[in-house]
């Protein structure tokens, strides 16, 4: 098929350089696969491998099981997994700042009144204890 994706027999093996998805990302669009297919993840020293079953009988439309088909959705779900992590990465301080004034605006952030030790507040002096 081409140099990042391969098809032998019933295996279709697509290749995710390291430099480009992360773990997380890898395992991510093979978790989304694995409702239709069965899906490993092996890795190199430069690649992931993610290697997905196609099955001869299933409900699936030989559109759906042809392994140009099963390669694209596994990049695509590649494709997707490593683009949320880079919303997340390129947000994460403003979601820090929207959580902080949050909870500062209802007083979570001040220590809470009484002593820690008397649940019910009995009022009891637990440094002479």
């Amino acid at each position: 098929m081409s140099d990042v994706a391969a098809f032998d027999g019933q295996v279709v093996s697509v290749r995710a350089p390291k430099a480009i998805y992360t773990e997380s990302s890898v395992l991510k669009a093979t978790y989304w696969v694995l409702g239709e297919y069965a899906a490993f993840v092996g890795e190199t020293e430069t690649d992931f491998i993610i290697q997905v079953i196609v099955p001869h009988r299933t409900s699936l439309t030989s559109e759906t099981r042809s392994p140009l088909s099963v390669a694209q959705l596994v990049s695509q779900h590649l494709v997707d997994a490593r683009l949320r992590d880079v919303v997340v990465e390129q947000t994460r301080s403003i979601r820090d700042m929207i959580v902080a004034r949050a909870l500062a605006s209802v007083g979570t952030l001040d220590s809470p009144p009484g002593d820690y030790r008397d649940p019910v507040d009995a009022g009891l002096d637990y440094a002479a204890l």
